[in-house]
């Protein structure tokens, strides 16, 4: 690869959560590279069985894209909704083509994994000094908080098996921890509640990393400091910016708060779904009663925004007059083209979970890494419609790709740099 490429992808990777330009430069700088990677090396044949499981992985990747990209179609063609309007879809399916150029003609040497990990660790101070200003001094955030905030968890999961990696020097992982930390803190401080959802994954992450027997001899004496480390990490961390924590209690709260006005209404029973949270539950309900009129093919782009202005109006909410989704990536798919929609939305994340799934046993920590991606889009999806915004799947492309670039196997794997 030119050098001058390679500097510029981390520096442009580096930067990607403070600037949404320079995130989606460095993802079209991605997407040149796989084109590069298809001409400049037309002739490839596995160097090894794991890069032909790479391979088969970063195909089945590429083919379930073209799938739910294909049902998607379906409904746009149906109702003559614009193309424009589905970049999620064509950006996604444009990473895959990408990424299988690059996996199965692209091998990071050594020094390179390090220099990725260097700026993942940069791009993980640059998101945490971002959602501080954020929670501080009312700055906003580079896009949108809630899918900014999804696209620092995916990273998170992207950099977090680098903190396994004992044939890397213990520097590196330590970085990587720092990183992981600064991106979680940085999430946190974001109040993107959907965001939230993704720590269940993340507490699974970390017990399965800290009791592998494989990595240490003495796995009690490994898994007792790896559990003070987490701790002392979060206390240092509280100690010198206490909003990590009292911002999510406060907009857990305030969502409690919300559900139920929503849900159980005042003394008189009237409902107030004029909140955050009362409008989504409000939109949901409304989109089933339409779901079942016309369930197979839905009723389009144009009158799914229609109807939003229509509840909005016969329930006085304004939240709900000034929406445009349904907040709900399934319900949404729905309600603009059906089953066909639901389809095409599933089919993005049963693709994800597959290929997760076949890594598992060659590239445990890989599959790690794209499960972590997956559970947080499934997650994420179900409270919000990230794909109609532009940063969501420029991270969700980035993220893949270091996943990819990466390699990491397995604990005590063999050696890749001197420690």
């Amino acid at each position: 690869m030119p050098v001058w490429a390679w500097a510029l992808f981390l520096g442009l990777l580096a930067l990607a959560p403070a600037n949404t330009k320079l995130a989606g430069t460095a993802w079209l700088l991605m997407a040149l590279l796989g084109v590069w990677a298809m001409f400049a090396h037309r002739e490839w044949r596995p160097e090894s069985a794991e890069d032909q499981v790479l391979w088969r992985a970063a195909r089945l990747w590429l083919v379930f894209c073209a799938i739910a990209f294909a049902f998607k179609a379906i409904g746009i063609t149906y109702w003559g909704d614009p193309w424009r309007t589905r970049h999620f879809d064509l950006r996604v399916l444009l990473t895959a083509l990408s990424l299988f150029f690059l996996v199965s003609r692209l091998k990071l040497a050594p020094g390179h994994r390090l220099q990725l990990i260097g700026a993942m660790f940069v791009a993980a101070c640059a998101g945490f000094l971002m959602s501080y200003l954020h929670a501080n001094h009312d700055v906003e955030t580079p896009s949108n908080r809630i899918n900014w905030a999804g696209g620092l968890v995916m990273l998170s999961w992207a950099l977090l098996p680098v903190m396994a990696m004992s044939q890397i020097a213990r520097r590196w992982r330590w970085m990587a921890f720092a990183g992981v930390l600064l991106l979680w803190g940085a999430v946190l401080m974001s109040g993107a509640r959907s965001a939230y959802l993704s720590i269940p994954w993340l507490l699974v992450c970390a017990a399965v990393l800290m009791s592998d027997t494989r990595r240490h001899r003495h796995w009690g004496r490994w898994l007792a400091g790896g559990v003070a480390a987490v701790l002392l990490g979060w206390f240092a961390l509280y100690s010198m910016v206490p909003k990590v924590l009292e911002v999510p209690l406060n907009r857990v709260e305030i969502a409690i708060d919300d559900a139920q006005k929503a849900l159980l209404g005042d003394e008189d029973g009237d409902r107030d779904v004029d909140t955050p949270v009362g409008s989504r539950i409000y939109m949901w309900e409304r989109s089933l009663e339409v779901f079942k009129e016309s369930p197979w093919i839905g009723y389009g782009r144009a009158q799914r925004i229609a109807f939003i202005k229509q509840w909005g109006k016969e329930a006085n909410a304004h939240i709900v007059s000034d929406q445009f989704h349904l907040h709900s990536e399934y319900i949404n798919g729905m309600v603009d083209h059906g089953l066909v929609g639901l389809a095409s939305t599933l089919t993005y994340m049963i693709g994800l979970v597959v290929v997760a799934l076949g890594l598992r046993r060659e590239f445990p920590l890989m599959a790690m890494s794209i499960g972590g991606i997956a559970f947080t889009h499934i997650t994420m999806s179900l409270t919000n419609a990230n794909s109609q915004t532009n940063n969501y799947s420029v991270i969700f492309g980035l993220a893949l790709t270091v996943v990819f670039q990466l390699r990491a196997s397995r604990p005590g794997a063999r050696p890749s740099t001197p420690s």
